[in-house]
């Protein structure tokens, strides 16, 4: 398993400005299903087909669009209000098809990402 670590914050991310993570190749290509758990009851799974000339920024930034959505898919989906908890700067935790908790997209960064080559699948260190 290769682990690529950074210190990256998710939402501000932008590829442009990942200088070092942009410079080589991870020869990685086909379906790869990157997998995400953190601040999630429920696991995500999406899968992304990479080519060989993608960087550990394209990753990331294919990671950010995955972030995003699942907060999407959550936000549409839940019945309860995704504010903060009450006298907290916490996150509700909502009953989406994802179950966030404690965390608003905001809050996380990107502290490594995995990659399993032989089971093609992809997952990241999250931190906030």
């Amino acid at each position: 398993m290769k682990t690529i670590r950074c210190n990256i914050h998710l939402e501000s991310f932008d590829i442009k400005a990942a200088n070092d993570l942009s410079k080589d190749s991870l020869k990685l290509s086909g379906e790869y299903t990157f997998k995400y758990d953190y601040p999630l009851s429920n696991n995500a799974a999406f899968k992304h087909k990479l080519t060989n000339k993608m960087t550990a920024a394209n990753i990331l930034l294919t990671a950010k669009n995955d972030y995003a959505r699942i907060y999407n898919e959550e936000d549409t989906a839940t019945k309860v209000k995704p504010g903060l908890i009450p006298g907290m700067l916490n996150r509700n935790e909502t009953d989406g098809p994802y179950g966030i908790w404690g965390h608003s997209i905001g809050d996380l960064f990107f502290e490594g990402i995995k990659i399993n080559e032989k089971k093609k699948e992809i997952t990241f260190d999250i931190g906030s």
